[in-house]
């Protein structure tokens, strides 16, 4: 089983999980630590070692992250270099939270964290490229033809 902290600058982190929530429902293992303006580093991994206290313990961790680099990946970065058991990924985004949720009790850290590298880039769609994929489906179905 994995445990997720979903962490950014400001408020971002608590608007995903509220998102989250609207679709999955309240889940005790997902949880949001925002930075807050006027945070530094040392508080923000206090934020993170109070949550981590609540999980089990024996669970692994994955951090979902908004940027690399930025202190909410260094602070996690600190906790990580010190737990085998605890991944962060960056560029975090709403379907990648909701397939965490899926797959965290089914999947390994390792497993999981490959899968959500892949969703991180599927869940961003274009609008264009989407509407001309599907013209082309309208048009190729007007003539029986079909084709991907």
């Amino acid at each position: 089983m994995t445990e997720i902290i979903v962490t950014g600058h400001g408020d971002l982190s608590v608007g995903l999980v509220n998102g989250f929530e609207m679709i999955f429902g309240k889940d005790e293992k997902v949880k949001a630590i925002p930075f807050n303006e006027g945070e530094g580093l040392d508080q923000l991994q206090s934020k993170y070692e109070t949550v981590l206290n609540t999980f089990s313990g024996q669970a692994d961790v994955l951090f979902l992250v908004d940027l690399f680099s930025g202190t909410p990946y260094n602070a996690a970065a600190r906790i990580a270099l010190q737990n085998e058991n605890v991944e962060i990924i960056t560029g975090v985004n709403l379907p990648m939270i909701l397939e965490a949720a899926s797959f965290k009790e089914t999947l390994t850290l390792d497993e999981l964290v490959l899968k959500l590298k892949s969703c991180g880039s599927e869940g961003i769609k274009i609008f264009s490229e989407q509407l001309c994929g599907m013209e082309k489906e309208v048009v190729n179905s007007d003539n029986d033809e079909y084709s991907l």
